[in-house]
């Protein structure tokens, strides 16, 4: 009769651990999921910023091309201007 409560009991604390392991899996498997869908966002955000950089640095570029060319226009309109002056 002893022998059989202990197995009941055994069998018992078996069960219950078997359960809180399930939760603990379960609600470790919710945790990593929220984590991935949260790291692939982070990882959008991060491609998406890397894509604005990259837009932005080839508008400067430009920009900066656009600047150099008026610089020279400059120069030879003013050129132009001392050459006809002189006239």
């Amino acid at each position: 009769m002893a022998d059989e409560v202990k197995h009941a009991a055994r069998a018992e604390c078996e069960w219950c651990i078997g359960e809180m392991r399930a939760k603990m899996q379960a609600e470790l498997r919710e945790q990593l999921d929220a984590l991935q869908i949260s790291m692939e966002a982070e990882a959008r955000r991060a491609d998406a910023a890397e894509a604005e950089r990259s837009r932005m640095y080839d508008k400067m570029e430009g920009i900066m091309r656009t600047r150099e060319r008026l610089i020279r226009v400059v120069a030879l309109a003013e050129a132009l201007l001392r050459e006809y002056s002189d006239c």
